[in-house]
């Protein structure tokens, strides 16, 4: 997790017929309450979204270098 957010899932390569190699993929996001300022409040939505959409994209990242690498 990171502050009031968590990001987990899972990963796994899996060989089909012919030699085709796939990737299974899953992916959870939760975002708890956070305690905004009321005079931060309108725009507390756009910026949590965008912080949680970054780590999001960043978790993704990291899969995709991971699945890369792979021999």
């Amino acid at each position: 997790g990171h502050g009031n957010s968590m990001i987990n899932g899972e990963w796994r390569f899996v060989q089909k017929p012919g030699g085709v190699l796939t990737l299974d993929f899953s992916v959870k996001g939760e975002l708890r309450d956070i305690d905004v300022p009321f005079l931060l409040r309108p725009a507390a939505p756009a910026f949590i979204k965008k912080t949680f959409e970054s780590l999001m994209n960043r978790y993704l990242e990291k899969v995709r270098d991971a699945a890369l690498a792979r021999p």
